[in-house]
């Protein structure tokens, strides 16, 4: 009796690890390469950056992979005659500073990684008197289906409560298997999760060309 409760105990705890792992590793709703590359920009309102004003371009990354779309969006800026700072939430402390800020984090467990909410929380009434536009990097929910949008959306319920960006855009990400630590490689080789690149660069570059002009998008 007592060993099978022991085996019916590890059967249940394996299914909770292998249920958070697939949304840490899975992609649901993908329908072709061309529509998990597309970028969903979603507008709220008005919003403009002085000439050469500075911007924050903070962002959570796990694997790398937002880093780098960080710091092409800097670079973006920067080609626009702005001053962007790229940097990691962690190494942010002041955001008085700024004239605007663009966020950014990957997707974990259905959502922004804490140490992004954290910064949202900490910094929630600089934000809120900034124009900013805040950018999730997924690797779920990357179809162009309404389920896949809600799903997108989703993402950023609770970051919403706390502060509402003048736009946000959902970019598909980067699986690297050799970045994740040796367990949960495991258990996304389980899952047939495998290593693959998603990113559409011309759509990333087309959305830092055109966020905090006074017509988004324009």
């Amino acid at each position: 009796m007592h060993n099978q409760i022991r085996r019916r105990e590890f059967v249940e705890v394996a299914a909770a690890s292998f249920g958070v792992l697939a949304l840490r590793c899975g992609r649901a709703n993908l329908l072709d390469v061309s529509a998990a590359q597309q970028t969903n920009s979603v507008p709220r309102r008005k919003a403009s950056v002085p000439a050469g004003g500075k911007i924050l371009v903070a962002y959570a990354t796990r694997c790398g992979s937002t880093a780098e779309i960080a710091e092409a969006l800097g670079r973006d800026l920067q080609s626009r005659g702005y001053s962007p700072e790229v940097a990691p939430v962690r190494k942010v402390s002041d955001v008085t500073v700024y004239q605007a800020v663009v966020l950014g984090s990957a997707v974990r467990e259905g959502g922004w990684l804490p140490e992004a909410k954290d910064f949202v929380r900490h910094h929630q009434r600089e934000i809120q008197d900034l124009p900013s536009a805040f950018f999730t990097v997924h690797m779920m929910n990357v179809g162009d289906d309404e389920k896949s949008r809600k799903g997108r959306l989703s993402y950023l319920g609770p970051i919403r409560k706390l502060a509402q960006p003048d736009t946000e855009a959902f970019f598909a990400g980067r699986m690297d298997l050799n970045r994740l630590s040796f367990g949960d490689r495991l258990l996304c080789k389980a899952l047939g999760s495998k290593s693959e690149d998603l990113r559409n660069w011309p759509s990333i570059h087309a959305w830092g060309s055109n966020v905090f002009k006074s017509e988004v998008g324009s």
